[in-house]
């Protein structure tokens, strides 16, 4: 956290000289590289384990006939459509971690522009295999009419797609862990916005900005 110390005392010295081209400069080139890793910090604890070796993703026929299809024709590669977290059907979707923002950070809460797109799995242990699971069928399987894909992780490709994957935590205690963390992010650079220079340097937006989207990577996650 104190790497953030540094890029804000830079920027902060140019809002007071106002030179505000260069004050941007620095939150560009020296601020959001830095958030991006502590950010990147927080998204460890959201990494599959590995013991898990297969995730398992319950779809439609219509899905594993257009992906044979694909296969035959060639065509590479193939791969399973993200949905547009816009369209979840559950309201509440995304919404815990941001619930939890303090009203002084009210700015986080009014990132309209959020594009997130998710694939969903079910994380499958050894003992507890998932590819055959009346609950996933009931919900994710077209009520038994769909089918149950299970993918390996433990060869070239699937460490490939473990790197990608996150794991969502479930409950509130964990998403108050995270709000801590980030607030204390937060804290870190509320000298740039507290400054009397900020909002007439432009800056505003593009530091927003760049918080923003790093908390639209963990908004899905919780």
């Amino acid at each position: 956290m104190e790497n953030l110390t540094k890029p804000v005392e830079t920027a902060l010295g140019f809002l007071d000289s106002s030179d505000f081209p260069s004050a941007i400069e620095a939150v560009d080139d020296e601020l959001a590289p830095r958030l991006k890793l502590i950010f990147e910090n927080i998204l460890k604890d959201h990494e599959i384990p590995e013991s898990v070796h297969n995730v398992i993703h319950y779809t439609s026929i219509g899905v594993l006939s257009s992906m044979l299809l694909r296969l035959e024709s060639g065509e590479i590669p193939v791969s399973l459509r993200a949905y547009d977290a816009v369209h979840f059907n559950d309201p509440n979707e995304g919404r815990l971690l941001t619930g939890l923002i303090p009203d002084e950070y009210e700015w986080l809460k009014t990132s309209e522009n959020t594009r997130a797109f998710v694939t969903s799995f079910v994380i499958s242990e050894d003992a507890d295999d998932c590819s055959d699971n009346l609950m996933f069928w009931r919900h994710y399987g077209r009520e038994g009419e769909g089918c149950s894909l299970s993918i390996p992780l433990d060869n070239e490709n699937g460490e490939a797609i473990r790197q990608e994957l996150k794991t969502v935590k479930y409950g509130t205690n964990p998403a108050q862990d995270t709000m801590r963390q980030i607030v204390r992010i937060l804290e870190k650079i509320k000298p740039l916005v507290d400054h009397k220079n900020f909002r007439d340097s432009g800056m505003e937006t593009r530091l927003y900005d760049v918080v923003s989207q790093n908390f639209d990577r963990l908004r899905y996650l919780y």
